[in-house]
């Protein structure tokens, strides 16, 4: 059925309606254990790379393009 709030993602909120629930199976880590590293390795090197992508935009002073950036960026 609907469910009763709206869901917020990061791309805003939506009205959420389900048709069908699938029961989902239990794994044991170890089955997952390498796919879960090689997720969090690329998420990793994705934030990363837009960390310093955002760094050089700051230092580049580029006039006439906003990029929109942001000051919160967390540095590692």
């Amino acid at each position: 059925g609907l469910i009763p709030e709206p869901v917020e993602t990061r791309y805003g909120f939506h009205v959420v309606f389900i048709d069908k629930k699938i029961e989902g199976l239990t794994v044991d880590f170890e089955q997952v254990e390498s796919k879960i590293k090689d997720y969090l390795d690329e998420k990793v090197k994705r934030k990363a790379t837009a960390q310093y992508i955002a760094r050089m935009l700051q230092e580049a002073n580029v006039e006439g393009i906003d990029f929109d950036i942001g000051d919160d960026l967390v540095m590692q």
